[in-house]
């Protein structure tokens, strides 16, 4: 059976590049355009191995998602990598944010490659 991948992200070509890679690798790939959208899914009963969230969002940016998935007992140990195209996001007090809420990282621009290997890697155990 096929993992389940929701992405989240208000950018299309961003998700069907993203979708395009998962599914080359045998993933099933479900989206959402904004964090409150992802959280309505997930309360809906959708559960996936992993979900990648773009940092900076219109309705519900990425960060704050991941927050509010970690105050849920239901939603806090779905595995989530964030991203986004602007360095500014990646300051130093935003990773450490999303380490401690069990987030991952990864910054646009990335390649197919790129992303097939963190979600193999984080969706392995």
């Amino acid at each position: 059976m096929k993992k389940t991948i929701l992405i989240v992200d208000d950018d299309s070509k961003v998700k069907q590049a993203v979708k395009a890679a998962l599914e080359k690798g045998d993933f099933k790939v479900v989206e959402a355009s904004n964090g409150l959208e992802c959280l309505q899914k997930l309360h809906d009963g959708l559960k996936p191995k992993l979900i990648i969230l773009d940092a900076a969002m219109p309705v519900m940016s990425g960060w704050r998602t991941l927050y509010e998935m970690h105050k849920d007992p239901k939603l806090e140990k779905i595995k989530a990598v964030l991203f986004t195209n602007k360095e500014s996001h990646c300051k130093e007090k935003d990773k450490a944010y999303c380490k401690e809420l069990d987030g991952h990282y990864i910054a646009k621009p990335f390649t197919a490659k790129e992303i097939l290997k963190k979600v193999r890697q984080l969706t392995a155990s």
